[in-house]
């Protein structure tokens, strides 16, 4: 799959209809087998050149071929191109184009969609993306499933980033991978997290700033997002809505935020700026 550039379609297409126009003038008043003369030569030169640098950017490269073939005979000094020729070439390439386009399909991103095209920059912070580089890939697919209307598949992402995220705050309390147990149901992690986190930093020690509060702030984002994960993201049964998906990676990617305050994917000490 390959993106489709609106421009470049457009700027193809309005080079074929002025290259169209061209020849409805001289057919008027040459024959067929007239050589062409040098502002004929001229006048056709740009707009054949144009058309196949846009046409190679929205991949017609059959268009491209019957252009450069059409460029490279006009170059020819004297040229040798009639107008017959140069009609069957201009409709050569724009038949080309067409053909080209039966096999594309376009599809069109909602505008409030698209920013969820260009990467996962724009979901993920720096520190995020410095201190947890395991999951600039899942982030990256589930925004973009999310954008071409898979919640599910971006739920199933969105699940992979946060199995990084727990083992890595599994890591940072020195406790095992609840990721990786047998029962792997929301209870039992969450329950291994709050249970050491509790011993470790008691409630009446989490003061603002200390590792406490921030350890309280990312158990709370994993909690958030637990009801609509509900436990069954991997089971073949389960399907979620946009509007579910959507909270799932904004938490998601909050609560790796949040980490990346704190610790890295490895439970480390972070350097902040």
């Amino acid at each position: 799959m390959f993106e489709i550039h609106a421009p470049s379609f457009l700027g193809a297409a309005t080079q074929i209809a002025r290259l169209r126009q061209i020849m409805v003038g001289i057919e008027r008043s040459t024959e067929r087998d007239e050589l062409l003369i040098a502002s004929t030569v001229a006048s056709v030169k740009a707009p054949v050149e144009i058309l196949y640098q846009e046409a190679s950017k929205v991949g017609a490269k059959l268009a491209c071929l019957s252009a450069d073939r059409l460029y490279r005979q006009l170059l020819t000094d004297p040229c040798q191109v009639t107008l017959g020729a140069l009609s069957d070439a201009l409709k050569d390439i724009e038949s080309r184009f067409a053909d080209q386009l039966t096999f594309i399909k376009l599809f069109v991103i909602p505008e409030e969609r698209a920013i969820l095209f260009e990467g996962a920059d724009k979901l993920l912070t720096e520190r995020a993306s410095t201190n947890y580089p395991s999951i600039w890939f899942e982030c990256e697919e589930a925004a973009k499933c999310l954008c071409l209307g898979r919640s599910t598949a971006a739920v199933f992402h969105s699940m992979r980033i946060l199995e990084i995220a727990i083992a890595s705050f599994a890591a940072r309390l020195s406790i095992p991978d609840p990721v990786k147990a047998t029962d792997r149901s929301w209870d039992n992690m969450l329950n291994a997290i709050r249970d050491k986190m509790d011993l470790e930093f008691p409630k009446t020690k989490r003061l603002p700033g200390s590792e406490g509060a921030a350890l309280e702030g990312i158990y709370a984002s994993l909690d958030a997002i637990k009801n609509p994960w509900r436990n069954a993201t991997m089971h073949v049964d389960s399907i979620y809505q946009e509007e579910e998906a959507r909270h799932i990676l904004t938490c998601t990617a909050l609560l790796v935020d949040k980490m990346a305050a704190v610790f890295d994917e490895n439970g480390k000490d972070v350097t902040l700026p």
